[in-house]
Order: structure tokens, then C-alpha cells, then sequence
């Protein structure tokens, strides 16, 4: 794979020019879940924590619409200069090709679809509340479940064959009880008022994605949950489903607004499928030995109008990629598929660290894998060589920690796995980099469990030490793990107020042997000693709720000083973190931060989960806005001088050089 060129110097809603510049890094590699071409040369792209993106040049260039407030969009529909996005922050309308929005639902919308021959007429779907239905263009709508026994909505289309009032709406079987046997497909004869059950012979209810070819016929992508199975199912006249082709997990499946005989499915882990005679038979579309990258999961495909040749797919872990061989006879010389979202910046972060080379960054993304950066943020690369437990080397895994040791470059650790898009689960594990591949650990005491990864470190006093947490799950194996020096793991005994083992996210003093250990629900740890002992911390909170410290942070100029954020706003200490109390801070947009750090200058800086970015420079008792960003922020990190912001739907900004005048 090309490198990819992804740092952009930006000014966001400075409150002043001394702030300076923010850097962004993006992979370019954020989470398409659905597309949209409203013209040979208009296309939408819907990313899940990055917005919604534009492209004018035919899919080639891209750039955020910034006109919508939404962040996490799940689908789209339109017709022409008519756009509608379903969001989790409801259902949005623009009549004018994205230009101006109006809300028309408020509820967190799953599937949205609109009649192609009667644009008054809009279907949307609301999990666990039902389908609602508008015949006056998104004016007003009513709510209908009749005949619908799931409302966990995964696709909804009207039939794109007649003026019928027919439509189609997918919806998921319970993956928490499959034996209920619930959802499926179901249709409708007047256009959404009121459904029937279409299952006949529909072995699967895992239902992902729908789809209608030339004839009538539907066609239904299956991805069960329990083993990451499925295939295409297509049923025809009536009749029974039969299964037209196992691709062992369908994502999505569009037919081309070109020629209605050709169908496209996006698989859990064999790339990109076709089928050139209504689904009745299906063919790769990847050569694996010449696009290896698109060999992954696909979240979503789409065709232009007028432009046959050409077909985009959003890989999972590798970002947009377009092939302009859409027409070929032989299906795999669809290939080759060349990457195409420039501009496409929508990662979603979940971990970041620096190394012991002072160039060298790892970031990991959700269900996106570990990318690679040698030249500061500059360029980057995908590090996925060896980070997969029993599946095939392709099939790219979360990486939901990062951490690595001050002294040897090659003292990388990764935490790995987690849920995928249709709750596909993934096995977790914990890796160590060599420097070329990853290599899972199995030191005596590791642990292997199914548990939630919430916290990696690497001590910075001692590269032997290393810190590795799991939340308590079904498994008995959770808790606080500790890296001695032999090579040897073991659990910390030390049980918090709800009865089990300590565990959460580790943070690192100034001063060596410190570290704090944040727990959900509770309140923290900490120890002085490197771990060999914990200590909970000391803190009150009025109301009814239990106060929870979010991230901590030691002042390296005056190591008395530790803030938190918290759930009940800014707690502050003044003995070294033994103890804290609530300050009145003034100046932030929101009570509850996501992030604090220091810089090494003793500035102390924050992030909120609206996206804004804050600094103080009296240890949290006053904020001032420095930027807002156009993605959730999740992390703060400090490696060098500088600080970063781990976003969930827009890469990562670094501020090179932190200041709060």
C-alpha cells in the first residue's frame, strides 16, 4: 500500500492567534458505513463519528460537510439535490445538496429510505421504537410496528422496480437469545403503513443488508453474530429464500444504479463480491494477490450514474477504495482497486503512543488495526503483520490499547480485538511488536480472556514493567496484570468497593514507581511503590450518583498537584494524589471532561466529549477554549512536548507546541 500524506495544520475556533495551529493526522481510514451518489460526478459519504463527506470530482477528492451537525451517521438516501442522513442524533433533511439541513426526527435513526419515484414519500427506522413513515416529504410523520417483530433495524429500501408501494425493511434476530428466532425481512404492500413476515424458508435472521434486482427478486446478506457466518440469500415470486451464495458473513449488498442485473455484496472477510445475473450466481471481485487491502471487511459499496466502469468500497481498517474495471467479463479483473479518499479524514482512535524513536508512532484504530508513522505523523502505514488470533491475516482486528517502553523501540505492546460492525466478534489478545511484526505474547501469567481491554502501560521508569488491565465479564480471568522482571504476569489481589479485582485505565506519575489506576464506578488507586501495592484514593461526592475519575493528571513542575476529571467535574489534589477535592472551575462548555494532561511545562490542558479543547494555567481552577473540533475526544496524550487528541471520527491533532496565554 502507498503511503498515506495525512498531516493538514489547521486553525480551529481559536480564541486567540498566540494559541497557534493544531495538526491533524488521519490515517485516512475512518469508518464509511453507507454511500450515496447523487450524480456521475456528486458523491456522499456517511462515516460513523466523522460526519458526513463530499465529493464533487467523482469520488476522487473529499471534503467534510460541515453544514451538518451530525457526527455519526449510519445511512443515507436521496434523490437528486434531496438528501436525507440517519444519524444517532436523528434524522436530517437537506433540499439544497447538503448546503442547509433541517432535523426532522429527534430520536437516534438506524435506516432511512426513500421512494424513488415519490420523493414525498420517507421510511425511517428508530431501534426499539419502530418504523416511521412520511408521505409529505419529512413534514410529518407517524410511527408503525404492525406486523414487525423486531425493531432492531439493519436495512430498509422501496422497491426500485415499480411505483408499487412495496418496500422491504431488515431487521435482526435477538444475538443475546438467537432461540427467540425473531426479526428477518418483512414487507410491505402500502408503502410502510403495515408489514408482513417474509421469511419462508429463511434459515438465517441475522439479516445485514437488503437489495432488489431487475426482476423483483429480493436478495438478503446474512451475518450471524455466533461464528462471524452467512451468505446471500435471494428469494424470488413469492416464494421460499434459498441460499444463492455462502461468502461466510455479508455486510451490505447494493445493486448498480447502471444496470439492475448487477449486484454487489461487501463480505465480513473476503472483500468485495459481484454478480452480473441478479444474484443468481456470484464471483470474487478481488485479485487477493494484487489487492490484499481490499481482501477485508466491507462496510459499504456504491455505483454512479452514468459512470458503469466504476464502483467504491469502504474497506474496514483501510479506509475508501474505488475500481474503474467495474465492467469487466472476469470478475477478478475488477481489480485493480485503487485507494480513493483523499481528504476522507474520519478515523476513529483508539490508541496512540509514541516510541522509543523520537519519529516513530503507532496508532490503533477501531476494528481499523495498527498503523505505522516513521516520520513524525508525516505518512503512514498499516502494521498489521501477525495481529490475528485463528483468523486469516487479513481479516484486520480493533486495537483498543497502545504503549511502549522510553529506551527500546522494538517494546511495543498492543491489545487487540473487540467487536466489529453487526456485533462480529473478534478473540483479544496481547501483542508485542519486533520490529517488522506483531508476535501475541505468551509469557507465563498472560492472560487470555474475553474480557474488556481497558488498560496498557508501559512503566517509563523500567521497561520491564508493564501494566495490562481487563473489566470483569463472563470470565473469571480480569483484573490488574503486572510484568515482572522475570517475564512473568501477575494479577494484583486487591478487590475495590463493588467486591472484584481492581482494574481500569493506568496513568503514569512524574515521579518513578507512581502510577493511578482509574476504575469505572468506583473511585481510583493509586500506588507508589510500582505496583506492588495499591492504595484507593481518597474522595467525596454529594448527590445520588457514585463519583468516577475519568483521567488524571501530575503536574511534572509541582508533583503535590494532581487534577482529575470526574463525573462531578474537577477534582484536585495537593498530596501527591492521595487525596482530592472539588474545585469550582470556571470557563469549561461542559461539566465532565474526557482528557487532562500536563505539559512539561506545567500547563495543564483539557478535552470534553463535544469536541472542545481547553487549557489552564492555574491547575484547572480557570479554562479557556483553545479549539473545538468536529469529532468527539476521547484521550489526551503527552509524548515529547507535545500534546495529541485521540478523536473518534476525525484522526488525531497535535499541538507541537502547548501554550495557554
Amino acid at each position: 500500500m502507498a503511503l498515506r500524506v495525512l498531516v493538514m495544520l489547521c486553525l480551529l475556533a481559536a480564541q486567540s492567534p498566540a494559541f497557534g495551529a493544531l495538526a491533524q493526522w488521519s490515517a485516512q481510514a475512518g469508518e464509511v458505513r453507507d454511500m450515496f451518489a447523487a450524480s456521475g460526478t456528486v458523491i456522499y459519504a456517511a462515516t460513523f463519528g466523522g460526519g458526513l463527506f463530499k465529493s464533487s470530482d467523482g469520488g476522487l477528492n473529499w471534503g467534510r460537510v460541515n453544514t451538518l451537525p451530525a457526527r455519526y451517521i449510519q445511512r443515507l438516501a436521496g434523490n437528486g439535490g434531496v438528501l436525507y442522513a440517519a444519524a444517532t442524533t436523528g434524522l436530517f433533511k437537506s433540499s439544497d445538496g447538503g448546503a442547509t439541513w433541517s432535523q426532522r426526527l429527534f430520536d437516534p435513526v438506524a435506516v432511512v429510505a426513500l421512494n424513488p419515484f415519490d420523493s414525498n414519500q420517507v421510511l425511517a427506522g428508530v431501534n426499539g421504537a419502530g418504523l416511521y413513515r412520511s408521505t409529505d416529504g419529512a413534514a410529518t410523520f407517524s410511527n408503525t410496528v404492525a406486523g414487525l417483530d423486531s425493531l432492531d433495524f439493519a436495512d430498509l429500501l422501496f422497491d426500485p422496480t415499480a411505483n408499487n408501494g412495496i418496500a422491504y425493511v431488515a431487521t435482526r434476530n435477538n444475538p443475546g437469545n438467537p432461540a427467540l428466532n425473531i426479526g428477518g425481512v418483512f414487507k410491505s404492500f402500502d408503502g410502510g403503513a403495515s408489514w408482513v413476515s417474509w421469511n419462508n424458508g429463511l434459515s438465517n435472521k441475522f439479516i445485514t443488508s437488503l437489495a432488489v434486482d431487475s426482476t423483483g427478486a429480493v436478495l438478503a446478506g446474512v451475518m450471524d453474530p455466533r461464528d462471524g457466518g452467512g451468505g446471500v440469500y435471494r428469494q424470488s415470486g413469492g416464494g421460499a429464500w434459498s441460499l444463492a451464495q455462502n461468502l461466510f458473513g455479508v455486510f451490505t449488498l447494493r445493486r448498480s444504479v447502471n444496470n439492475p442485473a448487477v449486484l454487489w455484496a461487501g463480505t465480513r472477510a473476503l472483500g468485495v463480491w459481484r454478480s452480473t445475473n441478479n444474484g443468481l450466481t456470484w464471483q470474487q471481485a478481488v485479485d487477493p494477490a494484487s489487492d490484499p487491502d481490499v481482501m477485508s471487511g466491507i462496510y459499504a459499496l456504491a455505483t454512479m450514474p452514468g459512470q458503469p466502469a466504476r464502483v467504491f468500497a469502504a474497506v474496514k481498517g483501510y479506509g475508501l477504495f474505488r475500481s474503474d474495471t467495474a465492467q469487466s467479463a472476469n470478475s477478478l479483473l475488477v481489480s485493480p482497486w485503487r485507494f480513493s479518499g483523499d481528504g476522507l479524514k474520519a478515523d476513529r482512535v483508539r490508541a496512540l503512543t509514541g516510541t522509543a524513536s523520537a519519529n516513530t508512532f503507532f496508532l490503533g484504530l477501531k476494528s481499523g488495526g495498527a498503523w505505522r508513522s516513521t516520520d513524525g505523523g508525516a505518512t503512514w502505514l498499516p502494521a498489521n503483520a501477525g495481529l490475528n488470533i485463528g483468523y486469516a491475516p487479513d481479516l484486520i482486528r480493533g486495537v483498543t490499547q497502545l504503549s511502549a517502553s522510553a529506551s527500546d523501540p522494538t517494546r511495543v505492546y498492543a491489545a487487540s480485538g473487540g467487536n466489529d460492525l453487526f456485533d462480529a466478534g473478534q478473540p483479544l489478545g496481547l501483542f508485542r511488536w519486533n520490529g517488522s511484526t506483531w508476535t501475541q505474547l505468551g509469557e507465563s501469567g498472560v492472560p487470555q480472556s474475553f474480557s474488556a481491554q481497558v488498560g496498557l502501560l508501559v512503566s517509563p521508569f523500567d521497561d520491564n514493567t508493564v501494566f495490562y488491565s481487563l473489566f470483569p465479564g463472563a470470565e473469571p480471568n480480569y483484573g490488574l496484570f503486572r510484568r515482572q522482571a522475570n517475564g512473568a504476569w501477575q494479577v494484583a489481589n486487591v478487590f475495590g468497593a463493588l467486591g472484584m479485582r481492581i482494574n481500569g485505565a493506568l496513568v503514569s506519575g512524574v515521579t518513578p514507581g507512581r502510577f493511578f489506576l482509574t476504575q469505572y464506578d468506583d473511585l481510583p488507586y493509586f500506588t507508589a511503590d510500582n505496583g506492588a501495592t495499591w492504595n484507593r484514593i481518597g474522595a467525596s461526592s454529594t448527590g445520588f450518583s457514585r463519583l468516577e475519575f475519568l483521567a488524571l493528571a501530575q503536574k511534572p513542575t509541582a508533583p503535590s498537584i494532581v487534577v482529575a476529571a470526574t463525573t462531578n467535574g474537577i477534582y484536585r489534589s495537593s498530596d501527591g494524589g492521595a487525596s482530592f477535592a472539588r474545585i469550582a472551575a470556571t470557563g469549561l462548555q461542559r461539566l465532565v471532561l474526557s482528557g487532562v494532561r500536563y505539559s512539561p511545562g506545567g500547563q495543564l490542558f483539557g478535552t470534553d466529549h463535544a469536541g472542545n479543547y481547553y487549557c489552564s494555567s492555574d491547575d484547572g481552577m480557570n479554562w479557556r477554549v483553545k479549539a473545538t473540533l468536529s469529532a468527539t475526544v476521547n484521550q489526551l496524550k503527552q509524548f515529547g512536548n507535545a500534546i495529541y487528541l485521540l478523536t473518534d471520527g476525525a484522526g488525531i491533532y497535535q499541538d507541537n507546541t502547548p501554550t495557554c496565554p
